[in-house]
C-alpha cells in the first residue's frame, strides 16, 4: 500500500523528499516528459494524491512541467473521436475539447534523486516550447518499445547521443533523438513530425540519412525514421531508394509504432514496394 502523500508547509529547510518519492522520480527520469496520468498507471498510485506531490516537488524544482503546443494525448488513456473516429482526437461528448496535460520532466536538481536509480537519468536544465512537442512524442515512442522489448536501455541527451562520423575529406557531428539496443544491436531513433525542410536540394531527413550511411553500412543494426503520418513515409523513401537502397533504414509512422511495435510496421528503401519488416524478424 502506498504512504500518504505528506503535507508539507513551506520552510527555510525546503521541502522534504521521501522513499516514496523514488517512483516519481524513477519514472520521469526513464521517460521524461509524462503526464500525471501516465506516472500514476506506471507506479499504480492514485492520481489525484500524485498530483499534488507532484505539484510540491515541481514548487521545490525537483521537477520541470510545462503544456506542449500540439500534444494532448496520453499514452494509456487514447480516445477516438466520436464523429470522425480517428485515435487521439479528444473532443469530450458535448464537443468541448480536452485540456492540455502537463508534461513533466526532471530537472537538474531532481536528477540525484534519480541517480541511484537508474544508470542514466534523463534530466534538463530547460525545454524550450519549441522542442517540447517533438521530444513528447519521442517519449510515446520510447514508452511503446519499453512495453514491447521490456526495461530498454535508453539514450536521449546530447551528450549522450552524439555521433561523429567522416563524410569525404571532412568529419560531421550530428545528434539522434535517441539510442537503444534490441538483441544486442544499436538502434537509433529520429522522428520527423513535418514535411522535411529543403537547402540546396538536400532536406533536412535526407541530410541524416548522409550522415549515418558511413557508419550504419558496415554495422549491424537499424536507424528507425518515424514519421508523423504514413504517407510522409512513402514520400521519404521515393526520396531515397535510388541512393541509399539499404536495409539499416527502417520507416514507419508514430500511430504504427506506438500500437504495434513488434509487428510488421516498417518499410526499407530497399524493397518498400514488396516487403514490410518487424524489429523481431
Amino acid at each position: 500500500m502506498n504512504s500518504p502523500v505528506l503535507s508539507v508547509l513551506p520552510s527555510k529547510r525546503g521541502l522534504y523528499t521521501r522513499s516514496g518519492d523514488d517512483d516519481i522520480f524513477f519514472y520521469v527520469g526513464k521517460f521524461s516528459f509524462l503526464t500525471a496520468g501516465e506516472i500514476a498507471t506506471l507506479s499504480k498510485r492514485n492520481v489525484i494524491s500524485l498530483r499534488k506531490r507532484l505539484r510540491q516537488l515541481t514548487a521545490a524544482g525537483f521537477l520541470g512541467r510545462a503544456e506542449g503546443g500540439e500534444q494532448r494525448e496520453e499514452f494509456f488513456q487514447e480516445v477516438k473521436c466520436e464523429n470522425c473516429r480517428y485515435i487521439n482526437k479528444l473532443p469530450i461528448s458535448d464537443g468541448r475539447i480536452a485540456p492540455k496535460p502537463f508534461f513533466y520532466w526532471l530537472t537538474e536538481k531532481g536528477g540525484p534523486k534519480a541517480s541511484h536509480l537508474l544508470t542514466n537519468p534523463i534530466v534538463w536544465t530547460s525545454k524550450k516550447p519549441s522542442r517540447l512537442d517533438h521530444d513528447r512524442v519521442i517519449t510515446m515512442i520510447h514508452l511503446a518499445l519499453d512495453r514491447a522489448f521490456r526495461d530498454l536501455s535508453w539514450l536521449q541527451q546530447k551528450q549522450d547521443v552524439k555521433l561523429t562520423v567522416p563524410l569525404g575529406r571532412e568529419t560531421v557531428s550530428f545528434y539522434p533523438d535517441a539510442h537503444t539496443f534490441l538483441n544486442d544491436k544499436s538502434v537509433w531513433i529520429e522522428y520527423a513530425n513535418s514535411e522535411p525542410s529543403s537547402k540546396d536540394g538536400v532536406t533536412d531527413i535526407v541530410k541524416k540519412v548522409i550522415h549515418y550511411n558511413p557508419m550504419m553500412k558496415h554495422a549491424d543494426g537499424k536507424v528507425l525514421f518515424i514519421f508523423r503520418e504514413k504517407s510522409m513515409v512513402m514520400n521519404f523513401l521515393n526520396r531515397i531508394a535510388a541512393d541509399f537502397p539499404f536495409l539499416w533504414i527502417f520507416a514507419t509512422d508514430i500511430e504504427s509504432i506506438k500500437h504495434n511495435p513488434k509487428g510488421k510496421i516498417f518499410w526499407t528503401p530497399k524493397d518498400f514496394d514488396t516487403s514490410v519488416h518487424s524489429l523481431i524478424e
